[in-house]
């Protein structure tokens, strides 16, 4: 059975062409070349095992092949061949002392961490999903949306700042707000913006600094919601009758005329 050593030279060729002084992403490229020879010549190792030759066979087996591959090529190509073969003895003779299931366990440990890695950040994205669903005139729909409000503040600061570009975004995918939490956020900015301006109507607030206007929230008003969103998520915080009320308390507190 001839094995597929075609990965393996091409890999070995193209760290070849990494020689000398390199800079910061020369380095970079030869490590990320490096690792995938690596695993390159474990994989083929691991499966060289799994045809149940012994460790002495398939060494054998491997030499004999690399050299019917080296005597119909030119001349150069003898020291990519003998640094492929190298690699592939030491690698085997590694692995040859190992029990089968340690072999399957080591070739498949990058696989499952990557997985891992996977279902954990599909799952932060499932755990970080913030219900809105109780209606908004209630202690728990206000509640809900006011969880709903601070993610979607906590987002915007985050990916406001223009460095990181598309990994940012990748990295920020999973606390991202659905469209139900941006509406609830939305709902409940709203009603806090009227409870705002009825105060200053009273002259129970004042120096709020709403604008009335539209388009981007100023400092003021981000920091307005901020006060009520973190006394409504607060244990300690005394709820009113009718719960909508509960908003106006940090708003007197904050801005006293």
């Amino acid at each position: 059975m001839q094995r597929d050593y075609h990965t393996l030279i091409n890999l070995a060729v193209e760290l070849g062409q990494y020689g000398g002084y390199l800079d910061t992403q020369g380095l970079k490229e030869r490590n990320d070349l490096t690792t995938k020879y690596n695993s390159a010549t474990r994989t083929f190792v691991y499966r060289l095992l799994k045809e149940g030759h012994s460790p002495e066979e398939s060494a054998r087996l491997v030499s004999e092949e690399i050299n019917n591959i080296a005597a119909l090529s030119d001349a150069g190509w003898q020291p990519v061949y003998e640094e492929i073969r190298g690699d592939i003895l030491a690698q085997l003779d590694r692995d040859a002392g190992k029990r089968p299931w340690q072999r399957t366990a080591r070739h498949f440990t990058p696989f499952i961490a990557a997985a891992i890695v996977t279902v954990g950040y599909f799952g932060l994205r499932l755990y970080n999903v913030t219900p809105v669903s109780a209606p908004l005139e209630t202690r728990a729909g206000i509640a809900q949306r006011a969880d709903a409000l601070a993610k979607v503040m906590r987002y915007d600061d985050w990916s406001s700042s223009r460095r990181g570009g598309f990994v940012k975004g990748i990295l920020l995918w999973p606390i991202e707000p659905s469209q139900t939490e941006v509406k609830g956020a939305q709902e409940l900015g709203g009603l806090i913006f009227a409870g705002a301006n009825d105060l200053m109507r009273s002259r129970e607030a004042c120096n709020t600094g709403l604008t009335n206007g539209s388009g981007q929230l100023t400092r003021a008003e981000i920091e307005l919601l901020n006060k009520v969103v973190t006394h409504l998520r607060e244990k300690s915080t005394k709820w009113q009758n009718p719960p909508a009320m509960t908003i106006l308390d940090p708003l007197r507190t904050a801005y006293p005329c």
